[in-house]
């Protein structure tokens, strides 16, 4: 909950630039970010993820897979939307040895799809393995799993995803796992010469499964950070990594007390061209996607969790939610999601002549519009002039017609660096107490200058594009994605037939495969057959790396 003190005459206030240079926003990485639990609201997709979990979770990098782990993993979703009681939640996203433990190429050849798919299997069996030790050794029928897991001494150990061979000698028999409709066998190296019956890990999901229905439990799986780990690999071994987690999961999902969850950036996922039915797993898949009202509210919520915001100005807020609930916003009226619509009101209680927000519950698109123009200009004229919630929907958006959470924080948070430089720089001696002034009827503060918002867009603009080069990766990739953006970036139009193959020494496939991914990254869209559009984020000539 934010906390916020009233004020009695809004005509004493002020706003101190001398405090810009304390504003954030917050971190840009979810899992680090100290706002996360204070600003965290379920979005209109994540409210449908927690009424039913689903297998895969996709989103673009920084659009908040990691924020709603987080959230998960660490309980601070309201009941209202998510009941953890039934469930028995196993986090994993610190089990791949990030920095130096990692699969190579050596060890996984021609038959890695195999050894792969049968250690993640093991993996995921020592974490339900391990959940059940931990959390329910008073569980009805206990004692006779932990028996016959007892037969297979090494699963009391924790299992890593490099380890299989090594567990392989210590059995010393055969494993086979049937998963996502096919069968996968591996044996030790060294001839067995007593003959051992097969160790079927689909037996024993089955006994884990029974386990968790008997106590009336779901044990919910949830994989995060899986990008961060193949990003080390060659490409080969990506999609045979990516491959063999995808068969762990179809082949679990089917059990109804076992529900594995992917986080996974989108890109990933429809990149790799895994051997993976889509119509089939379309309805266990998500995109965590923002609607316009939900980004303008995420960015409300970041800003007031600023203590000078919050203290402040918070009778604005006020004022402009009274004034919703009266009925005096006719875009208010309009819009299909209202205040008294989907709960996406902002409830507040009084106690002590303090204002408690409840920030569970997103606000009312015209509450924020209203609200963030108090700090920011009504008006943007970067190359027209456009009202701020218009030019933010406009400038920050990629192909997909989406707008990375991550891109704005990091946008506020420079504009305000920014400003407060100029400030120092350029105006030394300048009051910095500013006084509230009247914008086309509105009233606010008139903080950022036309330069401020200029010269930080320019340098957001650089850093995307810098962000996409990286997640190319492959050098073919970049040498073609350099030479797009050095004849397109003003016009923002590009034609398949612009790049000649043979001047970079690449084939038909390799140059689809380019711009589906591409397109994947939100850099262009197809808006013609063979015509390709780029959105104004990036339509800016990349600086030498």
């Amino acid at each position: 909950m934010t906390e916020i003190k009233q004020q009695k005459n809004i005509q004493e206030i002020y706003f101190d630039t001398d405090k810009l240079g304390e504003l954030s926003f917050g971190r840009l990485e979810g899992e680090r970010d100290p706002l996360l639990k204070d600003c965290f609201f379920p979005t209109y997709s994540i409210q449908k993820y927690l009424q039913r979990p689903y297998n895969y979770v996709l989103s673009p990098k920084g659009a908040g897979k990691s924020a709603l782990y987080r959230a998960l993993t660490d309980d601070f979703i309201p009941e209202i939307f998510f009941s953890r009681e039934p469930y028995s939640i196993i986090p994993i996203n610190d089990a791949f040895g990030f920095d130096d433990e990692y699969l190579d190429v050596a060890k996984f050849s021609e038959d890695s799809r195999i050894r792969l798919t049968i250690s993640w299997a093991l993996f995921l069996l020592t974490k339900l393995i391990e959940d059940i030790r931990e959390n329910f050794k008073d569980g009805i029928g206990y004692g006779e799993l932990m028996d016959n897991i007892s037969k297979i001494g090494e699963l009391k150990e924790k299992f890593n995803l490099y380890d299989l061979g090594d567990f392989l000698k210590s059995i010393n028999t055969s494993i086979k796992f049937t998963a996502n409709g096919q069968e996968f066998e591996v044996a030790p190296t060294i001839k067995i010469e007593t003959k051992k019956q097969k160790l079927v890990l689909n037996k024993l999901f089955r006994e884990i499964n029974k386990f968790y229905k008997t106590n009336k439990k779901t044990a919910l799986i949830l994989i995060d950070r899986i990008d961060n780990f193949v990003q080390k690999e060659e490409y080969s071994l990506q999609k045979k990594y990516i491959q063999g987690l995808f068969d762990c999961i179809e082949e679990i999902s089917l059990f109804d007390s076992i529900i594995p969850t992917m986080f996974l950036r989108t890109d990933l996922f429809y990149s790799y061209d895994s051997e993976m039915e889509y119509d089939k797993v379309k309805d266990r898949l998500i995109e965590l996607k923002w609607e316009k009202g939900e980004t303008l509210n995420f960015l409300v919520f970041r800003l007031n969790h600023n203590s000078y915001i919050t203290k402040i100005f918070d009778t604005f807020l006020k004022g402009f939610i009274d004034e919703a609930k009266q009925g005096k916003h006719r875009k208010f009226k309009q819009e299909k999601q209202n205040i008294f619509v989907r709960f996406i009101s902002y409830f507040w209680k009084k106690k002590k002549a303090r204002i408690f927000l409840d920030t569970s519950k997103p606000l009312n698109y015209t509450i924020s519009d209203k609200y963030l123009k108090l700090f920011y200009p009504d008006e943007i004229n970067i190359d027209c002039p456009l009202k701020f919630d218009d030019w933010i929907f406009s400038y920050l958006k990629d192909a997909n017609d989406f707008i990375n959470p991550r891109l704005l924080i990091y946008f506020f948070n420079q504009l305000a660096q920014c400003q407060f430089g100029i400030n120092k720089s350029c105006y030394p001696d300048r009051d910095s107490k500013l006084k509230q002034v009247k914008i086309n009827g509105s009233i606010s503060f008139d903080i950022f200058c036309h330069e401020a918002i200029d010269l930080t867009y320019k340098k957001v603009k650089q850093d995307e594009l810098k962000n996409i080069y990286t997640l190319l990766k492959s050098r073919e990739y970049q040498t073609l994605f350099k030479y797009i953006n050095e004849r397109n970036h003003e016009s923002g139009i590009f034609r398949y037939g612009d790049v000649k193959l043979k001047n970079f020494g690449v084939d038909k496939e390799t140059y689809e495969s380019f711009l589906k991914y591409l397109k994947l990254l939100g850099y262009c869209k197809e808006s013609e057959r063979q015509k390709f559009e780029i959105p104004l984020i990036y339509r800016s000539e990349l600086d030498v790396l």
